[in-house]
């Protein structure tokens, strides 16, 4: 299920950050209050909230995930992952500016977290016909910035994307 049907945007549509999480854990419980569940690939099943965990987690305001690790998980292989992963690779996630691998009461053990600033509107001036709108922000992490654009751009007539009919 996707509510990413109608974007043009593709990023998070295919569930390819689950899909890689199924990877390495039997079981992934979502908390994004108000709703608490867990599941596989074939069942859902409604789990108690998670509490919070001071400068982690907020049930007010964050999502978390909780992971079951399947048994031949490879901490040393996510370590040396994390250790090697730079603060770059949050910089086109639309909703996560955090990751952090925390022990099981909380602590960080490692993280990269950006700090991302709102999107501003450049004005486009003339002969820009092919975009419809330019936009900046400026993302930080503790050892470096960057700023990001985005551009909207016209797409040609004959590579618009085919659009299915409602159900009836």
């Amino acid at each position: 299920m996707t509510t990413k049907t109608n974007r043009t945007d593709q990023r998070g549509r295919f569930g390819i950050g689950l899909k890689t999480l199924k990877r390495i854990a039997d079981d992934l419980a979502i908390h994004p209050a108000p709703y608490h569940f867990s599941g596989d690939q074939l069942s859902v099943q409604v789990v108690p909230a998670e509490g919070p965990l001071p400068g982690f987690y907020d049930p007010a305001t964050d999502t978390m995930i909780v992971l079951r690790l399947k048994t031949d998980f490879s901490e040393e292989g996510l370590e040396a992952w994390f250790a090697e992963w730079e603060d770059d690779g949050l910089i086109f996630l639309t909703w996560v500016s955090s990751f952090r691998w925390c022990d099981p009461i909380g602590a960080t053990l490692q993280g990269r977290t950006l700090s991302v600033g709102v999107w501003e509107n450049i004005a486009l001036v003339g002969g820009r016909d092919s975009i419809i709108e330019l936009s900046r922000r400026e993302v930080e992490s503790t050892a470096t910035s960057w700023t990001v654009w985005r551009a909207t751009l016209r797409v040609p007539g004959y590579l618009h994307q085919l659009t299915r009919p409602a159900p009836t």
